[in-house]
């Protein structure tokens, strides 16, 4: 017996879908099986399991054909092999819930030219025929095709084309489909029809299960069959989605019943006496539902219900059209003009690898922000609502929360939703199937909300023209939208992993110039599992100069602001990367978050609430009001910055690419916007350094190592102001490999704890497994860069509760240490963190927290973590401290590499460590600390005292009778040297002068205390007084 509280009534309802779909939570199979054991089927569902998982099966795995016969009941497959679920390869295979493979089937000699196809057969007893339900489902683990038959009939199929044969040597590929989800169990509603299939005594189940490729490195097999009890006087709608219409008189509606002919209905009615539990009987409206496809063993219907008023409470029911009935469920309309709407980032149910636990967190998600915000207009997703698109577990999941068939819904398709699954759930209106769309999943759509427009792109289709065309139409459409919303998932302004991925920018470049056209107001977006809202963007960049009301509302401004939600189901996060010149608040609380979206006439108003304490994490509201006139406080002052100071001669992945940022200040203290084609970038000495107009340097061809000063002039409103000079350093630069990937390491894979000792250098592995990079699981894991597993290490015994650390030991060699230079580059691939050490020394540490990491702790155990990006590789920086570990001879590398959860599927290291090298005969690279640039200077005598200093005169300065340095460093610039003498008169011994790129006309040398002259051959007339002596000065060209 078991009883469930109001308090988790969603959880309840929830538990009684998921009976109906197919049991998918296998957590609770024990404790219904005890409720079906122990109750006779009422008015709730039960389920008797005819066939459980892990049952014995014959197989035939060479490669034969086997025809039709096989299929049939009376066939006789005493030859065959026989053996217990999970059957098929390699032995360490998984999928979903069903654990390792129990019995390894052979798929033929050639490794690269696998069997096609392996089929199974079973049977099972039924004693008493009257005793079967007349509704049942099937849960199996399928990689990567299979059609199901009982009794010789079939009753499933899954990731093959419909009624149709399929030959014994046909690929998944042959049929453009795609490999199997590894992460979740395929369902399978069947018919009363299809359960008429069993008889009395002994049944038989046939499968034929089908490979994707024939190189694909994976097949696995096993299902349980249950019988379900259906209450038969209730109409068993499921997966209900209830969404916007065409417009606000309009509502869309879709949902699963079980397979049949006949349309389901939808009625209708206002609530006119305040009584919403009943169902009245005057003025009730009908609609006849459209029969659309549906996964296997189900049926979608589709229906608009129209004439909706607002501001007003209606009540609805769903029908099979024979009298059969759901419950009744009821919704409030709300106004027009000033209203709100939710906005959710991915759900993505399932992604954590536990389906109940990211449904629970859902439900409260959704239940707390319409708590907070019960008169929502409706609900917004930013896709991603599962995380396998072909799974109605976790289908189930999302559709779980009660309050779903309360407020409508609308969805957008994410790439985890990106299959004709998608079609099967959800009724969108105003779709374009010719624009956008992807995968058989849909185009995009869109629809109205009182003078609100609001577009969902389907952005899984890269190609940005048919969406540019979709909105330029709608838009064209609705000429008197006031409001305009666009919203997507694939966010193209994030700020985790996704952010810096080609696709994205390119989506970026090509979607921003449509939006701005269309004076679309804001963006909403998901995918990055992280929250970013934008400052005001157009042309690709942040409009910072904006009128701030007393209240901090935006006032008129220009551009869109793009917002893209964090997970609203805490299933996944992404770490942040490092800070983005669009982001003005970005923010990973690992917490589910929400956005409510408050619209007025005048103004939107965007809130951000944690979902665990319901505190505001950002708020930002635009007001629109063309009676304001706005006025922007004119710009005071200008800086820039480098976002590195060293640019190679040459290109090389080693040093990042240097770009320059020129900011403004206002008169009030706020920011400044400053156009690009305001910015005129000045360099000296002139001819080295080339500079593009959004900032980006290169150095020119033929350029000289060495300082060169930038700095930036803005011309606005008819003025010219000047920033300070910022130093770019060009050097030459050299790099060593110290090791390979693909290296052979030393690893320990059984889950022991090494303490401590393992890093040192000293510590005696000589027993442990020896292997090349990459090193990990499944063997068909792979990163950029570093490619396939190349030796598949042990997760243990229990694929539930695998290893959670894992050990690395290398060595590799450094014959002359002085040659090694003071940068360092390591790039790993990794699946899921790492802390790196060299000679037992940390070097590195990545989706760790600080500390001392417990060898049984996963990353779902600890803050500060997150799944690995595997999309990316990693990279360390290391600098001269880090370096200073390196010893000349052998040095040690070791890496303890850390899961994710004890249910991940895979794990994954290899790296690679270069290092800057030291030319011979280089020269130091000296940063001046203090910079003077003199324009138009006259004087009679310049006396410069400061310790290390840049000195910059123009033609039309005249300093008489010169410049006198008495400082340790100095570099000479500007066409003014070419007649201002130069006096350099060190106060300590081993000053160092540059004259590079430089013409001087006269340089004195006073005293012995001057080291080394760069750019000698730049100077005209070179005089040595008191004591000065030419032999001991170390002159460099």
């Amino acid at each position: 017996m078991f009883s469930i509280s109001k308090e988790n009534k969603s959880l309840y309802r929830l538990f009684a879908v998921i009976l109906v779909l197919l049991m998918v939570f296998s957590s609770f199979s024990t404790l219904v099986k005890t409720a079906a054991a122990e109750e006779e089927p009422t008015n709730g569902t039960t389920e008797k399991v005819l066939l459980d998982r892990g049952s014995t099966w014959k197989y035939l795995d060479n490669g034969s054909n086997q025809g039709t016969a096989w299929k049939e009941a009376n066939f006789d497959d005493s030859n065959w092999k026989s053996g217990a679920a999970p059957l098929g390869y390699p032995e360490g295979e998984e999928h979903g819930d069903f654990g390792d493979i129990a019995t390894t089937i052979e798929y033929g000699s050639d490794s690269q030219n696998k069997h096609a196809t392996a089929y199974f057969r079973t049977t099972f007893e039924v004693e008493d025929l009257s005793k079967i339900n007349s509704t049942g489902v099937i849960n199996a683990g399928i990689d990567d095709s299979a059609i199901l038959y009982l009794n010789g009939q079939e009753i499933a199929r899954f990731n093959l084309p419909a009624d149709q044969e399929i030959p014994f040597d046909a690929y998944v590929e042959d049929y453009g489909l795609n490999d199997a989800s590894e992460s979740s169990n395929k369902t399978f509603q069947l018919t009363e029809e299809q359960m008429g299939y069993i008889v009395e005594g002994t049944n038989v189940l046939a499968v034929e299960v089908h490979q994707d490729r024939p190189s694909s490195s994976d097949v696995f097999f096993d299902m349980e069959l249950q019988s379900i009890y259906v209450d038969p006087s209730i109409y068993q709608a499921s997966d209900i989605s209830f969404a916007p219409g065409a417009d606000e008189t309009k509502y869309n509606f879709s949902w699963y019943s079980p397979k049949t002919d006949v349309p389901g209905v939808i009625e209708y009615a206002k609530v006119t006496d305040g009584n919403n539990s009943e169902f009245p009987t005057e003025n009730v409206q009908s609609v006849t539902a459209k029969l659309a496809e549906a996964s296997s063993g189900y049926q979608a219907n589709e229906a608009t219900i129209t004439g909706i008023e607002g501001s007003s409470e209606y009540v609805y029911r769903l029908g099979d059209g024979n009298g059969k009935w759901s419950e009744i469920y009821s919704f409030k309309t709300q106004a027009t003009d000033s209203y709100n709407f939710l906005f959710m980032g991915d759900p993505q149910i399932g992604s954590s690898g536990n389906i109940a636990k990211d449904t629970t967190g859902w439900i409260n998600t959704v239940n707390k922000a319409i708590e907070l915000y019960p008169n929502t207009s409706f609900i917004q997703s930013a896709g991603d609502q599962v995380n396998d698109s072909k799974s109605e577990e976790e289908y189930a999941g999302w559709f779980a929360p009660e309050l779903l068939k309360n407020y409508p819904t609308a969805t957008t398709i994410g790439n985890h939703d990106n299959s004709q699954y998608y079609e099967y759930h959800f009724n969108t209106p105003n779709q374009n199937p010719a624009l956008g769309n992807s995968n058989n999943a849909g185009g995009d759509y869109y629809f109205t909300y009182g003078d609100t427009l609001v577009m969902n792109l389907n952005s899984n289709n890269k190609n940005a023209q048919e969406h540019n065309q979709f909105m330029e139409e709608t838009v064209a459409a609705n000429p008197n939208a006031k409001w305009k919303f666009v919203v997507f998932h694939h966010s193209i302004y994030s700020a985790a992993s996704h952010s810096l991925e080609a696709g994205i920018i390119k989506l970026r470049e090509e979607l921003v110039p449509t939006i701005d056209k269309l004076d679309v107001d804001a963006v909403l977006m998901g995918h990055d599992h992280s929250y970013v809202r934008t400052y005001q963007m157009k042309n690709l960049q942040p409009l910072k100069n904006q009128m701030i009301d007393e209240d901090d509302s935006v006032i008129n401004p220009d551009g869109t602001l793009y917002l893209t939600a964090n997970s609203s189901s805490g299933s996944k996060y992404y770490n942040l990367k490092d800070p983005e010149f669009y982001s003005a608040n970005r923010s990973q609380l690992r917490t589910p978050t929400f956005t409510n979206v408050a619209v007025t006439p005048t103004s939107l108003e965007f809130t951000t609430h944690r979902a665990d304490t319901m505190e505001v994490t950002d708020t930002y509201k635009i007001v629109k009001d063309p009676s304001i006139e706005v006025v922007l406080p004119a710009l005071e002052s200008i800086s820039i910055e480098a976002s590195s100071n060293v640019v190679p001669t040459e290109p090389t992945t080693f040093y990042p690419e240097v770009s320059l940022n020129v900011t403004g200040k206002n008169v009030n203290g706020g920011v400044y916007d400053i156009a690009y084609e305001d910015i005129t970038y000045k360099t000296s000495p002139e001819g080295q350094l080339s500079i593009s107009q959004d900032g980006k340097i290169t150095v020119e061809e033929g350029a000289n190592p060495g300082n060169i000063q930038v700095w930036a002039e803005v011309t606005n409103e008819g003025k010219t102001i000047e920033t300070e000079k910022v130093t770019i350093q060009i050097v030459e630069h050299a790099e060593q490999t110290l090791l390979e990937k693909g290296s052979i390491w030393k690893y320990l894979d059984n889950g022991t704890d090494q303490g401590t000792v393992w890093r040192e250098p000293a510590f005696d592995d000589r027993n442990w497994a020896s292997g090349a990079a990459p090193l990990g699981y499944p063997v068909s894991e792979d990163r950029p860069m570093f490619g396939d597993i190349a030796t598949v290490i042990s997760y243990g015994p229990d694929s539930s509760k695998k290893i959670p650390t894992y050990y690395f030991r290398t060595t590799f060699e450094v014959e002359d240490l002085s040659k090694i230079g003071d940068v360092g580059h390591i790039n790993f691939g990794i699946d899921d963190s790492v802390i790196l050490y060299l000679n037992g020394q940390e070097i590195g540490r990545h989706n760790l927290p600080e500390g001392e990491i417990g060898y049984d702790k996963y990353l779902s155990d600890l803050t500060g973590s997150s799944v690995a990006d595997e999309s990316n590789y990693e990279t360390f920086i290391l600098d001269a401290a880090d370096l200073a570990h390196l010893v000349e001879g052998t040095n040690v590398l070791t890496a303890e590499v850390h899961q994710d959860r004890p249910t991940s599927s895979d794990i994954y290291w290899d790296m690679e460590f270069i290092a800057s090298v030291n030319k011979e005969a280089s020269e130091e690279t000296i940063v001046p600390v203090k910079t003077y640039d003199y324009k138009g200077y006259h004087t009679g005598k310049l006396m410069v005292h400061d310790k290390s200093v840049s000195i910059t005169v123009d033609a039309e300065s005249n300093i008489k009778n010169g410049v006198v340095f008495t400082g340790e460093y100095a570099e000479f610039h500007g066409d003014g040297f070419e007649d201002t003498a130069v006096i350099i008169k060190p106060k300590k011994a081993g000053a160092i002068i540059d004259f590079k790129g430089t013409v001087m006309s006269k340089v004195i040398i006073e005293g012995n205390k001057v080291s080394e002259i760069r750019g000698a051959e730049n100077i005209q007339d070179i005089e040595y007084v008191k004591s000065a002596d030419p032999e001991a000065i170390n002159f460099i060209d």
